[in-house]
């Protein structure tokens, strides 16, 4: 019994109890097998429970097309210019059988459209979603949720955006709406907490604030695997709004990071009495080892216990493969790799730094650990780096990836071209030189404020500019820069979360007329990049043994 998350052991009364939830049936059942009797109360509940949403839920999960009509959808988009297609409308009739499930569909596939249509039919179906919190990336509430809600609902439902100080926020919750848009790190300030472990929650973060006094009906999370960490103040200050919700939905083509454990997290918002307890889900459907620290690290699924596990999570989460819901999309070309060997300068400060610690640049830098290291080998690999005044260090020319980037701007003749890094240093010591050369760019970094970051996005998209540059941590979610075929990489982000929602920037709708998409990744040989893109490749082996995107191509495609 000690096995199934949220097991307790009554000591007066001899027995044990768990919460009631189709999840803790099947673990029942798969622990106990054949010797598990069922009383006639429990018979009852998982009759109408397997018939009215699992059942249901399975056959809608992998479904590209409609099984049944509609009518309420219809109803809804009846004279609407903005429709939904075909494998969209199973996402609405997934998100209303379900009420509380995660869409992973691929990025670009319209999630977006989907969760808005969802809160349209909850409405016609008298279940009262309203009023609906929509939490997203700070960059997405008004280029994305707020325009977006217009443009499928029209005047329909009334929108508060919740922005600015600390009292702006407050006045806007006290206004009266359908919908609230939030950012992720907003919530934490105007909400109490869910407890984790043996976290400890001060007096503050039990107080009952200003989210939880808005009787809050539906809550869909945008990017949802900004959830993954339990201890982080964000995701417990999310657990606890949404557990105050009939409706759950977690939205995120990406959900999951780098192994199995990052899916929990995601899973206990949307289902508390299903996923109770990540240290029992992890103790029953992972494996794990030692690592170098002495501390123990997820390496894959407990074979055994792989079809439970499928099982407990394939009725709560829907997942459609881009290449299935729009084949008219262009391939996507396998990674090619450019080499970009450092300048005698990097090589010499990168040899240093790998070697003691310690490098001569115009001053002597020294990393105090091996994380600080580990930080100034990837800034030597991309370019040369001075320390100024204030002992700042910062990229400096010459830049291998940079003098790369202007080859392949020659090589690309006058193609629009998408450029990412991890560093802003570098990002904006490649804009320097393409400035010098007078070619057109536009930047979406954390320098520039949304306007300027929407204004950039909307001239590339019109052919007003040749090249967009963005950082992973402002560029990576949200925008559309199908204009071009081509995204060069200067530098990965070791989580692998950022780079697939990079690239789907422009593999998404919209690229219909190119004939193929190309990603281009810079490695400087011999330095930390090399065992980077085999830590990534290793983590997309292990994100594909949980989300199966080729085993639902195959069922979907017929075997093709």
């Amino acid at each position: 019994m000690t096995q199934i998350g949220g097991a307790r052991y009554s000591r007066q009364t001899g027995t044990w109890s768990v919460p009631l939830s189709w999840q803790a049936c099947l673990a029942l059942r798969g622990l106990f097998g054949a010797e598990l009797e069922i009383g006639p109360e429990l018979s009852k509940w998982a009759f109408h429970e397997r018939s009215a949403r699992i059942q249901p839920a399975m056959s809608l999960r992998d479904a590209l097309y409609p099984t049944v009509e509609n009518p309420v959808l219809d109803k809804v988009e009846y004279g609407d210019v903005y429709k939904l297609f075909p494998y969209q409308r199973v996402d609405v009739e997934f998100l209303t059988t379900t009420g509380r499930a995660l869409l992973a569909n691929e990025p670009g596939l319209g999630k977006t459209g989907a969760a808005i249509r969802t809160l349209q039919v909850l409405d016609e179906q008298q279940r009262q979603p309203f009023p609906a919190l929509v939490v997203c990336p700070n960059s997405l509430k008004f280029t994305v949720w707020e325009r977006e809600i217009f443009q499928w609902a029209g005047d329909d439902l009334r929108v508060q955006v919740v922005d600015g100080s600390a009292s702006k926020r407050r006045k806007a919750l006290a206004e009266v709406a359908e919908v609230y848009i939030m950012n992720w790190e907003s919530v934490r300030l105007h909400t109490r907490m869910a407890p984790y472990g043996s976290i400890e929650l001060s007096e503050t973060e039990k107080e009952e604030k200003e989210l939880n006094g808005l009787g809050i009906r539906t809550v869909i999370m945008d990017e949802a695997h900004r959830l993954k960490d339990p201890k982080a103040k964000q995701t417990r200050a999310m657990w606890h709004v949404c557990h105050q919700a009939e409706f759950r939905y977690a939205l995120t083509g990406t959900p999951v990071t780098s192994n199995i454990g990052d899916l929990w997290s995601l899973l206990h918002a949307v289902d508390p009495d299903g996923f109770p307890t990540k240290s029992k889900f992890l103790d029953r459907y992972a494996t794990k080892s030692f690592n170098r620290f002495g501390g123990m690290d997820i390496t894959g699924i407990n074979p055994y216990n792989q079809d439970e596990l499928f099982s407990l999570i394939d009725p709560v989460i829907r997942r459609v493969p881009k290449k299935a819901a729009l084949p008219q999309l262009p391939d996507k070309l396998p990674v090619q790799y450019r080499e970009t060997p450092m300048t005698p300068k990097q090589q010499k400060a990168y040899d240093q730094m790998a070697a003691s610690m310690i490098a001569m640049l115009n001053e002597l830098l020294v990393a105090p650990n091996a994380l600080s290291q580990l930080t100034r080998l990837a800034q030597f690999a991309a370019a040369s780096a001075e320390i100024d005044e204030n002992g700042k260090v910062h990229l400096s020319n010459p830049s291998a990836k940079v003098d790369d980037l202007i080859d392949l701007l020659g090589e690309m003749g006058e193609a629009p071209l998408v450029v990412a890094a991890v560093s802003r240093q570098l990002i904006e010591l490649a804009a320097a030189k393409l400035k010098d050369l007078g070619v057109s760019f536009g930047l979406v970094t954390g320098a520039q404020s949304p306007f300027e970051r929407a204004e950039a996005v909307r001239w590339f998209q019109e052919g007003k500019i040749r090249v967009i540059m963005l950082t992973l941590g402002a560029g990576a979610e949200g925008i559309t820069l199908t204009r071009a075929d081509t995204m060069l990489f200067m530098q990965e982000d070791f989580s692998e979360v950022k780079n697939l929602q990079a690239q789907d920037r422009i593999y998404r709708i919209g690229a219909e007329g190119h004939q193929a998409i190309r990603i281009i990744k810079q490695v400087t040989p011999g330095s930390v990049e090399e065992r980077k893109v085999q830590l990534l490749a290793e983590k997309r082996g292990r994100m594909e043994e949980i989300i199966r995107d080729e085993q639902t191509l195959l069922k979907l495609l017929g075997g093709k």
